[in-house]
């Protein structure tokens, strides 16, 4: 039997597949081709000798049996199955993982495994098939063994390209993943041990119908609308926004600004923060869309096949309130009350969770307010995380309070969802008018929003967030007009509703809006958000009786009249997605209702505190105590924005009174106070001396911590807790800079007047952070902390890398004073701030070479391309001077550097290579040739095979001279290359004394020499 070409590219796409998804969540940059050419080509020539391997393993199984016609067909469609898939991934990691006695195990436990699963297949399919137990069992075999030996090849071929080594399992997030991995194993073989009787063909078919619900029922959004509650495609209005990485252990992406595809393809366990109204439950449910509709594509973690599980963290936490259950059987609640679907087949959704098979979204971590429920919430997230190693995990919550209850760093990566920029903001307003203007012409359409953007210009801050976007479209849609701030903007939206519903309603007695509606408004938001229970959907007959006990209370003698009055405006409310609506219904067909957004229930309850809490005191007795938990952080702000604007001098009483508060409180309550008054500095404009005060009581603290942290702790890697005022204070109103700049100015000034070295290196590096994005005034306070450092700046860089390369990248010292500080070794070491931990410089080569072969035209980056062309004409003479380099002394700190940048591939997309000078290409060619040196011997004929290659462009520009240290070539070739690029005289004599190795870069010993042989 001569077997089909399409079976054989399915046993090879798993391998190439399984390796790419294992490799996404493992090391290699986010967004890029996670395998690269250059494996593509190599494996491309291992298909072949593999060929006949498969070839054999599929025929022998195929003909052994009596399946006539169909035969291949059925291994070909296992073999596609997600289960094999994930053997493949298992047998990988064990690999990277285990020694070879237990790598040995591990694929016998994975055979059994194996064989299980093609038994139940082949057991199931809708195929006249008759085996016995032991044909099947040798068939299985058959299959599993070519794919063992195919893997072993595919293995080999990744770490000879330095894609997957053994070394990458040093990392801890790396090790944890590749453990997941591994951890399955035994459990996925107790669960079949375990449950004999799984009706395969109903969990394939309960699977399919799952996500197909899914994909419908959240391909729908509500964008916020005064007249309907309009369901719109979730493509039609949904803008892609983008990632940043807040904490990795994988150095490769720190620092990274991620796309939505580039997010979801490397990620495996990982926490999304974001700003309230940033959009995290609209990105869960675009997820879970996706997922669900295009099951076939690797959208997530480099796997296809996976069906998307959404867990709102706030109803888990009500049900587990009433029900005790755990978060497996919600799950399965839920497969019946949201998706409408029959129960699951016994075992379907563990099979599923066991077998890596569903990616779980758990939304709003943030949304369980008491900081000790939130915290048993999260322990039930990583116990689910620990019972069900294989399946991926993705967590939202607002970033504020996150730090109070978070998931372990270890198994979690942590990335922050971007505001809108300029371009996604345009986006977003012409899909918003073109799905709302639907009765208008085209001309018009453009014109309002030519308008609306042209208007907003300068409320970057409001408008970048999605959910404010939205409403202010909605504003200016109807009303021409634009608030200018949150509170605004939602005083705004309720006048609206009330203002629409005076215009259409028909009582007999009347309710004045500011009398009347709005406090029983603030009276039900406070209710309900006081009680997780009704934040996911209130009643309406609950609702109504609670709307007329306010009112009877405040309004009406009768509660029938009162009654009657609250039915009519809840049933105004219906079909509306605007402040508050209808949402869905209970079991027995009684609407339930809800604020359209978090953001609405916690401005209602914001006021409905003024309003019972009128004076500073009594307000900041009510949120003083939640503000030191991080609790309630949203409507505290509100809280204060109110208070403050309907009362004189409120928020100055407010600020202080805090400030005191803070003074005697200890840990964290202490730094969540501060931190909590430095963001009031971006909405609030208080008195210039409490803003002083602000200021000073924050900076001193930080520095304060700093240096305790610096004196005793440098090597640690716990998280300062100065990090978030840090950041807070770039953020502060324009109209409050000038007095917070100068107020830091004379702090410091008095720090340093003492000349305390290490409080220097403290205050160099907190000014590094506060100039980083920040407006124009805050280099102005650099330049002078500077001067006020001058006569000991050097000292103090010689003991803090992360400074020099700061000083180097602002040009304030040259490279040859770096080398001189720290010595040649440093141009090669990736460091980070000694104190926070907030901003990481990679090495110089790193930022040189991606600055000069990987750059983007774009008017941003023409300054440090500038700088990076400066550093590179300096590194030839460098490297030269330096001759011979000690190699053990930067052995370690290059060696990976070397394989990467010496393996050279192709630009992408709008990549190309800075052109640069005779003097630049020198400098380049000397830190290759030192690279090249560097490489093990073991390492030099796939590089020379890139060089010959030359899919970069640099490889064209020097390419005869690096092979010819390494092979014969014709010396008139590169005595042309080298005129061709314009190197002098003398540097055409070092080149030619390096192909003759008569000049080297390293200074090698024998050991040392072992060392790169081995």
């Amino acid at each position: 039997m001569d077997i089909d070409p399409n079976t054989l590219s399915v046993l090879l796409g798993v391998l190439t597949n399984a390796l790419t998804s294992l490799i996404a969540i493992t090391g290699k940059e986010a967004g890029k081709q996670l395998i690269g050419k250059d494996f593509l080509q190599k494996w491309e020539q291992e298909k072949t000798a593999l060929e006949p391997i498969l070839r054999n393993a599929v025929c022998t199984v195929a003909n052994d049996v009596s399946w006539e016609d169909e035969g291949e067909e059925i291994i070909a469609l296992f073999l596609r199955s997600p289960e094999v898939e994930e053997i493949v991934r298992q047998i990988y990691a064990t690999y990277v993982l285990f020694s070879n006695n237990e790598y040995q195990e591990s694929q016998q436990t994975l055979q059994q495994i194996f064989a299980i699963l093609f038994t139940r297949f082949i057991t199931d399919y809708p195929a006249s098939i008759a085996l016995t137990p032991e044909k099947t069992t040798e068939a299985a075999n058959y299959l599993f063994e070519a794919l063992l030996k195919s893997c072993n090849v595919a293995l080999r071929v990744a770490t000879e390209q330095g894609i997957l080594a053994a070394h990458e399992a040093l990392s801890v997030f790396r090790h944890n993943v590749l453990h997941s991995e591994v951890a399955s194993i035994q459990k996925k073989l107790d669960f079949f041990i375990s449950q004999q009787s799984l009706d395969m063909p109903a969990i394939y078919d309960f699977e399919k119908r799952y996500r197909m619900q899914v994909s419908q029922r959240h391909g729908y959004i509500k964008p916020p609308n005064f007249d309907s509650a309009r369901q719109l495609p979730i493509d039609d209005l949904y803008v892609s926004p983008n990632f940043a990485v807040v904490s990795s252990k994988r150095q490769d992406v720190e620092n990274e600004r991620l796309t939505f595809q580039a997010f979801l393809t490397g990620i495996y366990r990982a926490v999304l923060l974001g700003n309230p109204g940033g959009g995290k439950s609209t990105f869960t449910l675009k997820v879970c869309h996706d997922i669900a509709a295009y099951y076939s594509e690797r959208l997530f973690a480099g796997r296809e096949q996976l069906t998307p599980i959404l867990v709102v963290l706030r109803n888990y936490g009500a049900e587990k309130k009433e029900h005790r259950c755990s978060i497996r059987e919600y799950i399965e609640t839920e497969v019946e009350a949201t998706y409408q679907l029959p129960p699951a087949p016994d075992g379907a959704l563990e099979y599923l969770l066991v077998n890596g098979s569903a990616l779980v979204i758990f939304d709003g971590l943030d949304e369980l307010l008491e900081t000790s429920y939130r915290q048993e919430i999260r322990d039930d997230v990583q116990s689910f995380c620990n019972l069900y190693p294989a399946v991926p995990v993705l967590v939202t919550s607002r970033e504020v309070g996150y730090e109070q209850a978070p998931l372990d760093e270890h198994l979690f990566e942590v990335f922050r969802l971007d505001s809108f920029n300029n371009e996604q903001v345009n986006e977003y307003v012409q899909k918003w008018f073109a799905a709302a203007d639907v009765g208008v012409t085209q001309k018009e359409q453009q014109q309002k929003i030519d308008a609306f953007l042209e208007e907003s210009e300068n409320l970057t801050d409001l408008r970048s967030n999605p959910l404010m976007l939205a409403l202010m479209c909605n504003i200016y849609r109807g009303e021409n007009y634009l608030p200018r701030n949150r509170p605004d903007v939602y005083d705004k939206c309720a006048t609206m509703l009330f203002e629409r519903w005076d215009k259409s309603r028909n009582i007999r007695v009347a309710l004045p809006f500011e009398t009347h509606i709005r406090p029983t408004m603030m009276y039900l938001a406070s209710w309900i958000y006081a009680d997780e229970g009704l934040r996911s959907g209130v009643s309406e007959r609950r609702l109504i009786a609670k709307a007329a006990e306010y009112l009877q209370r405040k309004r009406f003698d009768d509660p029938d009249e009162a009654e009657r009055a609250a039915r009519e405006f809840i049933e105004f409310c219906r079909g509306r997605a605007w402040v508050f609506t209808d949402t869905g219904t209970e079991k027995d067909g009684e609407s339930l209702y809800q604020f359209t957004h978090q953001t609405f229930l916690e401005y209602f309850t914001a006021w409905y505190l003024v309003r019972n809490h009128s004076t500073p005191a009594a307000l900041l007795t009510v949120l003083a105590p939640r503000i030191a938990k991080r609790e309630w952080d949203v409507v505290s702000q509100l809280a204060f924005q109110i208070l403050n604007r309907n009362s004189e001098n409120a928020g100055d009483k407010l600020l202080s009174a805090l400030i005191k508060r803070a003074g005697k409180a200890k840990g964290n309550a202490y730094w969540n106070l501060l931190s909590f008054a430095i963001r009031c500095l971006g909405f609030m404009v208080p008195a210039p001396e409490v803003t002083r005060e602000i200021i000073t009581a924050c900076m001193r603290s930080v520095v304060v911590e700093g240096t305790l942290q610096m004196e005793n702790d440098r090597e640690s890697k716990r998280r300062f807790v100065g990090n978030d005022i840090l950041r807070e204070v770039r953020l502060i109103a324009y109209e409050n800079q000038t007095i917070v700049i100068n107020a830091i100015y004379r702090l410091f000034m008095q720090v340093l007047e003492g000349k305390d070295q290490i409080k220097m290196c403290v205050i160099l590096e907190i000014c590094q952070s506060l100039e980083q994005g920040a407006p124009e005034e805050w280099g102005k306070l650099v330049e002078n902390i500077l001067d006020l450092c001058s006569d000991k700046l050097e000292l103090v860089l010689s003991h803090s890398l992360f400074l020099c390369y700061y000083m180097l990248w602002n040009e304030k010292i040259n490279i040859d004073k770096l080398i001189q500080l720290h010595g040649i070794n440093s141009l090669f070491t990736k460091t980070i701030t000694g104190v926070y931990g907030m901003i990481i410089y990679i090495s110089i080569m790193d930022a040189v070479m991606n600055y000069i072969l990987y750059t983007i035209y774009d008017e941003f980056d023409v300054e440090g391309k500038r700088i990076a062309t400066d550093i590179l004409k300096r590194l030839g003479s460098v490297f030269i001077s330096s001759l011979p380099i000690n190699f053990m002394n930067l052995y370690h700190a290059v060696q990976d550097q070397a394989r990467k940048w010496v393996n050279l591939s192709p630009l992408e997309n709008d990549n190309v290579m800075w052109i640069v000078d005779a003097d630049a290409l020198w400098g380049l060619f000397t830190t290759f040739a030192l690279l090249l040196e560097l490489c093990n011997s073991s390492d030099l004929p796939p590089i020379l095979n890139v060089i010959k290659q030359a899919p970069h462009p640099f490889y064209n520009l020097i390419h005869y001279i690096f092979l010819a240290r390494f092979e014969s070539i014709p010396a008139e070739e590169v005595q042309a290359e080298m005129d061709a690029r314009g190197f002098s005289s003398e540097q055409q004599q070092f080149i030619r004394q390096w192909v003759r190795h008569e000049k080297n870069f390293i200074e090698w010993q024998q050991e040392e020499q072992d060392v790169s042989e081995g």
